[in-house]
């Protein structure tokens, strides 16, 4: 199946289906029938659909209300890719300005080896003052970066498994790099005795108490302190807020996260949040 060349001007274009109608805007009340379908579409099951409740709730809010503007790629008035906003305040040492969060950049899977998604980041250029975003996958990456968007690296992110076994044994193998490795390196022998279905287990078990090991041992190394205590609280109080101007001027850039930010952010859902 052929699909259609998209030029930077939407409207009518011919391919080997038929003519097809295609705009790229920023979502108004009279696309509440075709965003919903969307969402139906992307998030089908109720217990799966956290996301696109919320992008549901935009529905029901006046267009002259909205400070998140969401933008569609529509074909025949169909939504067939989309991306969101979060608004937020971002910190720098010359003051603090509003921005967004580009989120939720979907495009559904038989149009994305097209123009689609160059076209809508082309329109949150032309709609936002300032935005950012946060993907690791290539193909965004390399359209974001196309289309003048600085990229700030990685971000270093830590985890720790509270079920380690359970985590290494749903790892996809395939996606690991050092399971490609053919040499005869460590790492090479590893994704060998990993692959075989007799010798995995047991290779599981004894990384699962190698890292069980490792944070036992960071635990009982990390240097004690009497006057710290950790707590649940159920609330935001100005604490918070002494904490953010503790905080912000270590860094160049930060998006806020105030008291009134995390209150506005979390604090209608405290029941589905620990503090």
């Amino acid at each position: 199946m052929a699909s259609p060349v998209l030029s930077a001007e939407i409207g009518a274009v011919t391919s080997e289906r038929g003519t097809s109608d295609y705009n790229v805007c920023v979502y108004h009340s009279g696309l509440r029938e075709p965003l919903g379908r969307f969402i139906e579409k992307i998030w089908p099951n109720e217990g799966a659909a956290d996301s696109g409740k919320a992008l549901a709730n935009v529905l029901r809010v006046p267009d002259e209300k909205q400070d998140a503007p969401i933008f569609l790629f529509l074909k025949d008035q169909e939504v067939i890719g989309h991306i969101a906003t979060v608004p937020v305040r971002l910190y720098s040492h010359s003051g603090v300005c509003p921005a967004h969060w580009v989120v939720g950049f979907i495009v559904l899977p038989e149009y994305r080896n097209d123009i689609i998604g160059p076209l809508l980041i082309k329109k949150v250029n032309e709609t936002l003052d300032l935005a950012l975003t946060l993907h690791v996958e290539d193909a965004p990456l390399r359209i974001f970066r196309g289309l003048g968007w600085k990229y700030g690296g990685v971000i270093p992110q830590y985890v720790l498994p509270i079920n380690t076994y359970s985590f290494l044994r749903n790892l996809n193998l395939a996606e690991l790099s050092f399971v490609q490795r053919k040499d005869k390196s460590p790492a090479a022998l590893l994704s060998k005795l990993l692959s075989r279905r007799s010798t995995r287990s047991v290779c599981l078990l004894a990384l699962a108490a190698a890292l069980r090991l490792f944070s036992s041992a960071a635990t009982l190394c990390r240097p004690a302190s009497d006057s710290e205590t950790v707590r649940e609280e159920m609330k935001f109080d100005s604490a918070y807020d002494t904490l953010w101007q503790r905080v912000a001027p270590t860094y160049h850039v930060l998006v806020v996260r105030d008291r009134e930010y995390l209150q506005a952010r979390y604090g209608k859902r405290m029941g589905r949040y620990r503090i």
